[in-house]
């Protein structure tokens, strides 16, 4: 089996704002970064994901507070 790892770096500030404190499910639309689905729990952010036909999102908890997020 392989395994395809992409890693792009970049400010995730401005795909973020809007979402602080939630959690938030990525994934990548026309080689940007998007949130498919959000919610307070991660399960809710996963099923809102799925229902954007996202199978396998990145999850990751948005800062509270907007700032620059670097990944």
């Amino acid at each position: 089996m392989s395994m395809k790892s992409t890693f792009i770096l970049g400010d995730m500030s401005k795909v973020l704002k809007g979402f602080e404190g939630k959690w938030v499910a990525l994934s990548m639309k026309d080689g940007q970064i998007v949130i498919s689905g959000s919610g307070v729990s991660i399960k809710e952010a996963v099923e809102k994901a799925h229902e954007h036909k996202v199978d396998d999102p990145i999850l990751m908890k948005a800062p509270e507070e907007s700032c620059a997020y670097i990944i």
